[in-house]
């Protein structure tokens, strides 16, 4: 992966205090609104006087706690006196399971650093779960070269793709894997508590070997390679057409676009009557159009 993590740490991923110690991690998701696992404010629960902060720039910022659940292991935190630069604040992605992904987990670890220094670690995606019992939905390789004993203060932290998109909260250590609660798994909740819009649409975020990502960039590569001398990436100006058919090419945007016309196929076909009517309907194809949206070979 080609991710830095200098641009995450400090910035917009920042460790959790939760009383008197580091508890875990927390990331911004706008520039008042964090996420972080469950049990990092678990001392809050039990005692509602306890302090949650999260240090930025070697301070510490008071956060209240606006949601706790321990299934899914998932809280949400409302910085009281700082506003996190938007350029810092991480994109979420409700993305669907996709084994050997690679991801980026950026956490505080207390074996190295004490808790106060970030560290980044690189994971495959290996299973997914049925259920979220023990908070979390997905599991993970460990791939890193830092061969930690123990991964506590790694709770909290976001696991992002290629793409610098986070698609989960990394909430247990199990064995050689690690397990991560995903932003599928609580986009309505975050969506409810935080009002942000979080992206579901992860065509384009997929750069597995037969992905759609790295389809659409390779047509892109090879679309600039025939133009040759007559194409300079340094003076390229998006065209949101080209972009568009480019898009349509390897698949991707049009299922809307396939919905709309089926909705507009449906509403003509109540508008007509009669023999005309009569004759529609004795057209297997349209028949089964009308109901799936699906042009098939009739049966």
């Amino acid at each position: 992966m080609n991710l830095n993590i200098d641009n995450y740490g400090n910035k917009g991923v920042v460790p959790v205090f939760c009383g008197s110690y580091v508890s875990g991690t927390a990331f911004f998701v706008t520039p008042t609104y964090l996420l972080t696992a469950g049990h990092v404010v678990a001392e809050y629960i039990l005692d509602k006087e306890t302090m949650v902060a999260v240090v930025v720039e070697d301070e510490h910022k008071v956060c209240r706690v606006l949601v706790h659940q321990a299934a899914p292991d998932v809280a949400i935190l409302e910085s009281v006196d700082y506003i996190c630069p938007n350029e810092y604040v991480l994109p979420l992605l409700a993305s669907k399971f996709k084994e050997n992904i690679d991801l980026l987990i950026v956490g505080y670890p207390r074996e190295l650093g004490n808790g106060v220094d970030y560290f980044g670690v690189t994971v495959k995606n290996t299973r997914e779960k049925a259920d979220l019992k023990g908070g979390f939905d997905r599991m993970v390789v460990r791939t890193d070269s830092f061969g930690f004993n123990s991964y506590e203060g790694f709770s909290g932290s976001p696991v992002i793709n290629d793409f610098g998109m986070v698609v989960g909260i990394e909430t247990d250590q199990l064995y050689s894997s690690l397990g991560y609660l995903s932003i599928a798994a609580i986009k309505e909740l975050v969506e409810k508590e935080t009002e942000i819009r979080i992206e579901e649409n992860d065509d384009l975020y997929d750069n597995t070997p037969y992905g759609l990502r790295r389809s659409y960039n390779h047509i892109r590569e090879h679309t600039a390679d025939m133009l040759k001398t007559r194409y300079n990436d340094k003076v390229h100006v998006e065209n949101e057409e080209v972009e568009k058919t480019i898009q349509r090419f390897c698949g991707y945007g049009f299922e809307e676009e396939r919905l709309e016309i089926h909705d507009e196929y449906k509403s003509w076909h109540d508008k007509m009557a009669g023999d005309i009517l009569t004759y529609i309907d004795s057209i297997i194809q349209l028949v089964n159009y009308l109901q799936d949206g699906i042009i098939t070979d009739g049966g």
